[in-house]
């Protein structure tokens, strides 16, 4: 719907320019007229120029407004990678279409190499979406050789959640490494449980607080409920559903408990 609602606009847009400019040529035809009847004295330039100021502010507006995003949108489409992008920063544009902000977003972008390359971006983000931009957080993207990126809205999701497992294996030094991130995501069991302690550590990494958390993890066979502890970072977006006491979603393979992972409620993602 904004698809057509955006063409629409620049086909009204492209309309007005066409008419602005055929009024300009009928301008300066008539003017030469004058002239040539009346002497070139009568040829009033000033007029002229604003009308082709005019002309040129309006025909940058729509480029920027509806041309450009429409020839980047079909070149991504055509030509784009699709990969996984680590947000570094999110910073407020001023700009705002239909009440929804335009961000500009700072990635660390896992490229067809596999190799960690910086990029940025500005999109426009939904209110609902708001909450999920946090620095250290993954978002699918699409790009290209020519700079152009933009939010993946199709993404291979098996594709994405196997950058995500390698990027996270080496951004985390406490967390599973690649391969048991792989096997949890086979063989993992998620569950519910309760947190019995929280201890914040100091430490940061990536904007995102280290704690010891434990939690009582209940025994598949009856036996007694076994607590285990681990050194964990988490991100702002998480910070809100950990209490102590409190009740959170995790996964881990039966026998190796110790290597749990918390899930992510705002995305169901391993942390």
């Amino acid at each position: 719907m904004k698809r057509v609602l955006v063409i629409a606009l620049a086909i009204v847009s492209i309309v007005a320019v066409l008419c602005s400019l055929a009024y300009m040529c009928k301008y300066l035809f008539d003017s030469l007229q004058d002239a040539s009847s009346y002497g070139w004295s009568n040829f009033t330039v000033i007029p002229f120029l604003l009308v082709l100021i005019s002309l040129l502010v309006a025909v940058i507006f729509v480029y920027h407004m509806f041309v450009k995003p429409i020839l980047v949108s079909n070149r991504l489409r055509n030509s784009g990678i699709s990969s996984i992008g680590f947000i570094t920063s999110v910073n407020e544009t001023g700009t705002r279409i239909d009440n929804q902000p335009m961000l500009q977003v700072g990635l660390e972008v896992i490229d067809e190499r596999g190799n960690l390359v910086t990029m940025e971006m500005k999109e426009v983000f939904s209110l609902m979406d708001l909450a999920a931009l946090q620095v250290g957080e993954p978002l699918p993207i699409i790009y290209n050789k020519y700079g152009d990126i933009g939010v993946d809205s199709k993404p291979d999701t098996k594709k994405l959640q196997d950058a995500i497992d390698r990027y996270q294996s080496q951004k985390d030094p406490n967390g599973p490494t690649y391969n048991e991130r792989v096997e949890m995501r086979k063989y993992g069991v998620r569950i519910l449980v309760t947190i019995v302690e929280l201890k914040p550590t100091g430490e940061k990494l990536d904007d995102k607080d280290a704690v010891i958390i434990a939690v009582e993890i209940p025994s598949h066979s009856g036996g007694e409920v076994k607590t285990v502890s681990k050194k964990t970072y988490l991100s702002v977006s998480m910070r809100q559903y950990i209490r102590l006491g409190g009740l959170i979603e995790i996964m881990y393979v039966v026998g190796k408990e110790e290597k749990f992972v918390i899930i992510n409620p705002l995305k169901s993602d391993i942390l």
